[in-house]
């Protein structure tokens, strides 16, 4: 079983990490103009920048969205007297495991979302591959992506028993 502290320790970590994509996905916003996750590479049709209102207004949201939820979690660590060092503590001997977990899982949501990003990368490195895929190649991929998220959440699970 997990520990109420242990417990606290993961909440306040996923936390840390969406507040890092939010002010990963704000900044971009900023600079790029574009809507889509930081991580995507447009394809020229979607690339379309927006004006720097918008930009700056979209950014604002992301970086808003990442600021209350440190302030939330700065005033619930002054309430519960959790420390710091529980947390760096917890998160140093397990960060191995979080890693290759979120690693895992990102990359099994991508294939069973994405597959044909996977395709289009195999197409520029192997020009032979035919274009667009088989129905065949695609069910393969999101086989392969819906195993890698249920390795990473085992990953997950066992580090949290």
């Amino acid at each position: 079983m997990i520990s109420s502290s242990e417990h606290s320790v993961f909440v306040v970590g996923g936390a840390l990490v969406v507040v890092a994509g939010l002010v990963l996905q704000g900044i971009y916003t900023l600079r790029t103009g574009l809507l889509l996750a930081f991580f995507l590479r447009p394809s020229r049709a979607a690339a379309l920048p927006l004006k720097l209102l918008h930009r700056v207004a979209l950014a604002g949201l992301d970086l808003a969205s990442a600021a209350a939820i440190l302030a939330a979690l700065s005033k619930l660590a002054q309430r519960h007297h959790v420390r710091l060092d529980v947390l760096a503590g917890w998160m140093g001997s397990h960060a191995g495991a979080l890693v290759v977990s979120c690693l895992s899982v990102g990359t099994g949501l991508w294939l069973v979302l994405c597959p044909a990003t996977m395709v289009g990368w195999l197409q520029e490195y192997h020009p032979g591959i035919a274009a667009g895929g088989s129905a065949m190649v695609s069910l393969i991929l999101r086989f392969c992506g819906a195993l890698a998220v249920a390795c990473g959440l085992l990953i997950l699970l066992s580090y949290l028993r």
